[in-house]
């Protein structure tokens, strides 16, 4: 087997997610705001989308209690423990690509982090390889598992692993879900529109 590093787990985990969102960012390059309703300080609730399509039509909701919703045609992501009062905080709150940031918040708001996190069959055979080289498994557990990761079935290696050592903090795998990155890539576009509204309405009144 050929062996891996932590550093190299970690590198593999961050470019899935670089790359995850950059197929989020092309798929949301002509949404515009379609709808909006500023219900008051705290609260307001936004509609965008590609006119003449409803592909990634995303509703974001921007809710009391610091919560956030994105829904639509995107898997429903709820994001918690947010403590800006505004609904412009609140928004801003999960700007940009902190997606171990937005997982911890999904986890929160889902209630669940199965919801949050997702397993890669690369990232899971990689980190098999990690737990081996720092002997926490053994060659025929590891073996195993990369087996059940190949044919598909990360929940057996899982519990093969589990079973072979005893040890439940060894995970394999585990990354951010694509429904939190396309999540945070919808909240981050609807920024960037806000953003650009403002910048057309300084311009034309410098003018």
């Amino acid at each position: 087997m050929k062996m891996t590093s932590l550093k190299q787990v970690w590198r593999m985990e961050h470019d899935r997610a670089q790359r995850l969102r950059a197929m989020c960012d092309r798929e949301l390059t002509n949404h515009v705001i379609q709808r909006r309703h500023i219900i008051d300080e705290g609260s307001a609730v936004f509609m965008i989308g590609n006119p003449g399509t409803g592909i990634y039509r995303a509703e974001i909701a921007l809710l009391s209690y610091g919560t956030v919703l994105v829904h639509g045609d995107v898997d429903t992501t709820i994001f918690s423990c947010c403590s800006y009062r505004t609904w412009e905080g609140k928004l801003g709150w999960l700007r940009g690509d902190n997606y171990g940031y937005a997982e911890e918040k999904a986890s929160i708001g889902s209630g669940c982090s199965a919801m949050a996190r997702d397993v890669d069959e690369e990232l899971a055979i990689a980190s098999v390889l990690w737990w081996r080289r720092q002997k926490s498994l053994n060659a025929e557990t590891a073996r195993e598992a990369i087996s059940l990761i190949r044919d598909g079935d990360a929940t057996s290696a899982q519990r093969a692993i589990w079973d072979g050592t005893g040890d439940f903090e060894l995970t394999i795998g585990e990354c951010t879900s694509p429904r939190v990155i396309l999540a945070q890539a919808c909240i981050t576009k609807l920024c960037d529109l806000l953003d650009a509204e403002e910048a057309a309405k300084a311009k034309e009144s410098a003018a």
